[in-house]
């Protein structure tokens, strides 16, 4: 299942939950004018899930909810 936020920015997933401990894969796909660009990915709360901000592997750390930001190189951000 893909969910697209902004046209050439489609995320694989909109919602995850993750027991502490466990990792997931935050994928992307870029389509046209961000088809080349970079990416970034961030965590808005470390305390509670970190990610891995080149290759977007999320690690649950507690409870609680997190949002991912994803950020392109043209300035695409989910």
């Amino acid at each position: 299942m893909y969910y697209s936020l902004r046209g050439p920015l489609t995320l694989k997933v909109y919602s995850k939950t993750l027991k502490k401990g466990k990792t997931y894969k935050l994928g992307c796909i870029l389509s046209g004018t961000a088809a080349k660009a970079a990416v970034t990915f961030t965590s808005a709360n470390t305390k509670i899930a970190t990610v891995n901000k080149k290759t977007g592997l999320i690690k649950a750390v507690k409870a609680g909810k997190v949002k991912i930001k994803v950020k392109t190189s043209t300035g695409l951000t989910a």
